[in-house]
């Protein structure tokens, strides 16, 4: 759960997005097969201040979703020899490529630390981190093996952050001209976001013996105090309640067993998200894994109950290498809705790891459809000591198809309910009908340029299916192939010390329009406890279908004062400034919105 947002912005307002095998050169040094290059200088002795400096503000770019600031910041902690801090900066490497959805990268990161750093203080959290990630092989036992201290010692700890912030977004929109002039093109003047957003992400962790065990709570609430409005394009519900994952997590060295039961979060063996039950595995053998789980889909983290509507369960078996750079695996699932097959899958995923090559994929095939479900190849190769770079390919269904997917658009969105109106075979044809297909493609190619500046580069092409009018629900046209492309450079200590400067360009050729957008951020450390960093954001919008054009201009300024080492204050301000343009055959003229966006709040960590 993210603990701390800034008011939702709009498509064009996102910085230029940091793709995530960025984090393979870092990776690939915490594995041990990134080498210094030799004949140069040997580096200097780290200074422990800055790197403790560079550890703390790295997990506060992580818990902020900021994931180039912290590339940025880990780089020199893993890749200069002798620094005290690599454990944990490549646990947070392995971290980043967890949430990235690289598992099979983040497991050998994992494994990697634990065979490197069998005494560090991390050990227990990267042990429960790979249990979770159900591949806890050779490795494990030899970094702990039965009667050392390691594996002997009895430990316990809580780890967890709450905050609060007030986020306010509140706009005017007046039309400059327009013809015709009607009670629509007065000005209008509205809050978009008025809310509290309260947030706790707790976990704590004991290890007896050779059991180690976890339990994690992270929930939130949305106090919202717009005026309720059930209809309208603003549809504003008021006050609800968050719940992200909800877990208890216990493993054991004997046969490498572990069950996790709670709300959590799978992306792999036919599962693709949120979910409420439980899964469990066992080594059969050194080389060969047992996974089971069973529960019940979450759609959102809105919804903070059980949802017994449908229920599924999957069986997997694993097979891994003795050195852990191949494995494959295969899976049954099987849900259930309304007494029918809702989905029914098998599928197969596999990985391949070498020093100058990565690369994972993924066939999920549903069987009740005779469809091809999802599919994914994820390559990275290392080009040299300070480039990589990264081709993904895929293909999925949005929302992932099922049967269930019948009742969406419906006046009573059930299966329960459309099942009766249809027959079998009009019900899975309103299910496909509902179900989008996407498909596509992009590479990402990032390289150092020098000690402080790294530069990333990236482009992408997908094409997303229609949605065809049929059983009284009306249809979505076909967004076509669209492109995007964006460069990204990263530079540190370039006016001060530990300052960073983030400046990203990007290029969208959409359906509907052009996208040209750059963005300027810069961090930068005033005092040892006050950090401000501005931003600029620009941005032009030109109409491919309609005539017209927008112009923004976003300036903003954030504000982090830490009171203590686990203390911290947090404020932002800016301001959106939209020029529009546009000849459409109902109305033609000019408007100009301003608004003001801005948070406000604290975080404790303990």
């Amino acid at each position: 759960m993210v603990v701390s947002a800034p008011a939702p912005l709009a498509d064009w307002q996102r910085p230029a997005a940091v793709a995530a095998p960025s984090t393979d050169l870092l990776a690939a040094a915490c594995r041990g097969t990134v080498l210094a290059p030799q004949g140069e200088t040997p580096a200097a002795v780290p200074d422990a201040n800055a790197s403790a400096t560079r550890e703390r503000d790295a997990e506060d770019a992580i818990r902020s979703g900021d994931t180039a600031r912290a590339l940025a910041l880990l780089s020199p902690l893993v890749l200069q020899p002798g620094d005290p801090h690599m454990p944990r900066a490549c646990e947070l490497v392995g971290l980043l490529r967890e949430r990235a959805g690289s598992q099979d990268d983040a497991r050998a990161v994992y494994q990697a630390y634990l065979q490197r750093f069998p005494q560090d203080e991390g050990v227990p959290r990267v042990r429960q981190r790979l249990a979770a990630l159900g591949d806890r092989t050779a490795p494990i036992a030899r970094a702990a093996a039965p009667g050392s201290s390691v594996a002997a010692a009895s430990r316990a700890s809580l780890r967890g952050i709450v905050s609060q912030f007030y986020l306010h977004d509140r706009s005017k929109s007046m039309f400059l001209s327009a013809q015709p002039a009607t009670a629509s093109t007065n000005p209008d003047l509205r809050d978009n976001v008025d809310e509290l957003l309260s947030v706790a992400d707790i976990s704590g962790r004991a290890t007896l013996g050779t059991t180690r065990i976890e339990a994690r709570a992270s929930f939130g609430h949305v106090s919202e105090y717009r005026p309720v409005i059930l209809v309208g394009a603003d549809r504003n519900r008021g006050s609800y309640d968050l719940l992200d994952q909800l877990y208890l997590d216990i493993a054991t060295d004997h046969g490498n067993a572990s069950v996790r039961i709670g709300r959590q979060v799978r992306y792999g063996s036919g599962i693709f998200g949120r979910f409420d039950g439980v899964r469990a595995g066992v080594d059969l053998r050194p080389n060969v894994r047992l996974n089971a789980v069973a529960g019940f889909p979450v759609w959102s983290e809105r919804q903070t109950s059980v949802d017994r509507s449908r229920a599924f369960y999957g069986l997997s078996a694993e097979l891994t290498s003795s050195n852990g750079q191949r494995a494959v695996s295969v899976y049954w699932f099987d849900q259930r809705a309304a007494g029918l097959v809702d989905r029914r899958a098998v599928g197969i995923e596999g990985r391949l790891t070498s020093r100058l090559l990565s690369i994972s994929g993924l066939v999920d095939y549903d069987v009740a459809f005779a469809t091809l479900d999802a599919a994914l190849v994820n390559a990275s190769i290392r080009l040299g000591r300070t480039s990589n770079v990264t081709v993904l390919l895929q293909q999925f269904h949005a929302p992932t198809l099922a049967l269930t997917n019948a009742a969406l658009g419906q006046s009573t969105p059930s299966l329960d309910v459309v099942r009766d109106l249809l027959a079998p075979d009009a019900l899975r044809q309103a299910a496909r009908d509902r179900t989008l297909l996407t498909r596509s493609a992009s590479v990402t190619y990032t390289r150092d340029l020098s000690p402080v500046w790294h530069i990333i580069v990236d482009g992408s092409v997908f094409d997303t299916s229609a949605s065809p009018a049929s059983f009284g629900v009306p249809g979505l046209p076909a967004a076509g192939t669209e492109f995007a492309f964006g460069v990204q450079a990263i530079g540190e200590g370039l006016w001060m010390p530990r300052d960073t400067w983030l400046v990203g360009l990007r290029s969208a050729i959409l359906q509907r329009s052009h996208l040209y957008a750059g963005d300027l951020t810069v961090r930068l450390p005033i005092a040892p406890r006050l950090t401000v960093a501005p931003r600029l954001r620009l941005a032009l919008r030109d109409q491919r279908l309609e005539t017209g054009n927008q112009r923004v201009v976003a300036p903003s300024v954030r504000i982090v004062w830490r009171l203590t080492h686990n203390t911290e204050l947090e404020a932002e301000c800016g301001g959106n400034f939209i020029w529009q343009r546009y000849t459409t055959q109902r109305l033609t003229g000019s408007r100009f919105e301003r608004a003001f966006i801005g948070h406000i709040g604290y975080r404790i960590r303990f």
